[in-house]
């Protein structure tokens, strides 16, 4: 799952792909390079953005929205709640 973070350097990459990494952390108003450089790290190998001659460019994945989960026995005392799988009380 995208942290809130990667998502909007996701969107910035997506509007100027030639953006460098300083010009990223002063549009987020952020100080540190180190930490846009992680996320942008991080984003490459989970497969949202591919590099190419010091160029970043995205891919067309997707988050995933759905987990399946395998169910042996009796689940009835299972609920969802904000997307989290709790055992009833």
């Amino acid at each position: 799952m995208l942290k809130e973070r990667q998502k909007e350097i996701l969107q910035i990459i997506e509007k100027n792909p030639d953006i460098t990494l300083s010009q990223i952390a002063n549009e987020l108003k952020l100080s540190s390079v180190g930490n846009i450089h992680a996320h942008i790290q991080k984003l490459i190998k989970d497969g949202y953005l591919k590099k190419k001659d010091n160029r970043l460019f995205l891919t067309n994945r997707t988050e995933k929205r759905f987990l399946y989960i395998p169910f042996y026995g009796d689940i009835s005392n299972l609920c969802f709640s904000d997307n989290k799988l709790l055992r009833k009380k």
